[in-house]
């Protein structure tokens, strides 16, 4: 992924980029890039990509066992996806 997004300004990209590492990285990084991801702005013109990193950050969040905190991360997800 890198070589492909390493030089593109797009705010999409560079969400899709922190998407990406967060998927990859181990669990002391994971939780920065998937907030990264998420923060910048740059999904949201992006509905699916949007929906699609809360569901991966919110799996992400009940396999370390924060359920409270993955409820409405999966929430907001399923209502992206719904509304698209």
């Amino acid at each position: 992924m890198e070589p492909q997004t390493g030089g593109i300004r797009r705010p999409v990209a560079l969400a899709r980029k922190h998407r990406h590492r967060a998927i990859l990285a181990d669990d002391a990084h994971a939780e920065s890039h998937f907030r990264s991801a998420l923060a910048d702005g740059g999904l949201d013109q992006h509905p699916f990509d949007r929906a699609r990193t809360e569901l991966l950050y919110g799996e992400w969040l009940r396999r370390n066992h924060r359920r409270t905190e993955a409820q409405p991360i999966l929430r907001a997800a399923g209502e992206t996806g719904s509304r698209h």
